[in-house]
């Protein structure tokens, strides 16, 4: 058998160079710690996204549980679709946002 270059190795395995999983921002409506469902609040109502021991949970390098979020912050979620269709997010950032024009 020839050699496969590299990329034919990516390409047979079903991975994509520069290919980024989807992301999702907003603020946290609630955390469902039995079920592992963070809601967030999107324009278009609640989005739900599961997560696993997998998940990672970030606020800057600090890492987080899920049960250190807080109800109102701003999270950024990266996530892919499970064979169902459900989102499951594999990495969740708190955003560090600016501070507001009138704050100090």
């Amino acid at each position: 058998m020839g050699r496969v270059p590299a990329i034919g190795w990516l390409a047979l395995a079903g991975l994509s160079l520069g290919a980024a999983l989807p992301f999702a921002r907003g603020p946290l409506e609630k955390i469902d710690s039995q079920r592992r469902v963070i809601v967030l609040r999107a324009p278009t109502g609640p989005r739900e996204f599961s997560y696993t021991d997998r998940t990672y949970f970030y606020r800057g390098q600090q890492k987080l549980r899920p049960d250190q979020l807080t109800t109102g912050e701003v999270l950024a979620i990266r996530f892919r679709a499970d064979p169902t269709g459900r989102a499951v997010a594999s990495h969740i950032k708190i955003a560090i946002l600016p501070p507001a024009e009138d704050e100090p």
